[in-house]
């Protein structure tokens, strides 16, 4: 969640989680991305998706990683 969805544009997220069923437990019944459409936040998980495998694939471990995550998108992210 924090790596993707939390980054993706605030309107984006509150539709998939109000589109999204929970069951009476108040867990979520099917995976947030399936409520993704073209008009709403195909293409910003799309290019969310892009830049953290590209962040994963120059960093040699989990802690550079979180480094250049936390530099990319403005030190949201615990980096332990």
């Amino acid at each position: 969640m924090e790596l993707v969805y939390n980054q993706l544009p605030r309107e984006v997220v509150e539709t998939l989680k109000n589109k999204t069923p929970k069951s009476t437990k108040g867990n979520y019944t099917k995976r947030l991305h399936q409520g993704l459409t073209p008009d709403v936040g195909d293409a910003h998980l799309s290019n969310q998706l892009s830049a953290v495998i590209t962040l994963m694939k120059i960093s040699p471990n989990m802690k550079t990683f979180m480094s250049n995550f936390n530099k990319a998108f403005g030190g949201t992210v615990d980096d332990e």
